[in-house]
């Protein structure tokens, strides 16, 4: 799993709230500096350990719009929604 997850969820202690805040504080900056790729494996890393989080979902459909991957954001947008 990524480092840069599990170092987040060691650190908020397994909340998964504190988790999902720090995770979109992260992607957010990375997106700022243009590390797209590296924002969207650190949410889909999260992805596999935090099950039915639309948040989550929603993360990773922002991150891949913003990467122009329109898909991958209609895919995740529509599990958050349904979720």
């Amino acid at each position: 799993m990524n480092q840069a997850y599990q170092t987040i969820k060691s650190m908020e202690n397994e909340s998964i709230p504190d988790i999902l805040a720090a995770l979109e504080q992260l992607s957010d900056i990375l997106c700022q500096v243009t590390y797209f790729s590296k924002a969207y494996e650190i949410l889909s890393a999260a992805s596999k350990d935090i099950n039915g989080s639309p948040v989550l979902h929603e993360l990773i459909a922002r991150v891949a719009f913003v990467m122009e991957d329109f898909k991958k954001c209609i895919f995740h947008n529509s599990k958050a929604a349904k979720l």
